[in-house]
């Protein structure tokens, strides 16, 4: 049988204790033990009874096989792929289904606005560079909702959190960039947005299932 390493487990009890965001009292009031207790196991000066292991396990989000081998385990995929793939294949779906479409829509507006009603008299021709810009920016919104979906955490602690950051960088450029373009057609306009809120409600839902976000 593994000897139990009171010093590492206390160390991983800390560190998920501090990843959660809860104080030694709060997780003490959690298992009814004291932040006295709690302390104890934290400096690896003791271990939990073992009637607490699987309390205390589910509220620091880990297993009792890792709360006892004082190490987590690195996930060789995000924890909504295990725990409800049928919800993230939606999630994916969902987001890459509206992409492709506004995609298609706007390709299809230009084309329109370029070969069709600029080709009147009177009518000069916009700049083709123009419209090309305005999908252009359009889309780095739409790419970063995706990159967030496709960087749910990982093994690779690293390479998702960069993956992470870059999407949310990528959406703080585009939000206002593509709100930065004024449509005068007011369906036109709740199809684009309503989009959006669709986007965004197939994130939430994979980021709040997936229990790993940060």
């Amino acid at each position: 049988m593994t000897k139990i390493d009171a010093k590492q487990t206390g160390v991983l009890i800390r560190e998920r204790r501090q990843a959660i965001g809860w104080t030694q009292k709060q997780l003490a009031d959690a298992l009814f033990v004291t932040d006295k207790a709690i302390s104890k196991w934290e400096n690896g000066d003791g271990l939990p009874d073992i009637s607490l292991l699987v309390q205390l396990a589910a509220a620091l989000q880990i297993t009792t096989d890792e709360l006892l081998a004082g190490t987590q385990r690195e996930m060789s995929e995000p924890v909504i792929w295990q725990k409800n793939p049928l919800a993230a294949w939606l999630a994916t779906g969902i987001v890459f289904y509206l992409w492709l479409n506004q995609l298609v829509g706007r390709v299809s507006s230009i084309l329109v606005n370029r070969f069709w009603f600029d080709a009147g008299p009177g009518h000069p021709r916009e700049p083709i560079t123009g419209l090309l810009f305005v999908l252009l920016i359009n889309q780095v919104f739409l790419a970063g909702l995706v990159f967030v979906i496709a960087s749910l955490p990982r093994g690779m602690k690293r390479f998702s959190r960069g993956l992470r950051v870059g999407s949310l960088v990528l959406m703080s450029c585009g939000v206002p960039l593509s709100l930065s373009h004024i449509w005068i057609d007011i369906t036109g306009l709740l199809a684009e947005y309503g989009s959006y809120v669709l986007i965004a409600l197939a994130l939430f839902l994979a980021v709040w299932q997936s229990k790993r976000w940060l």
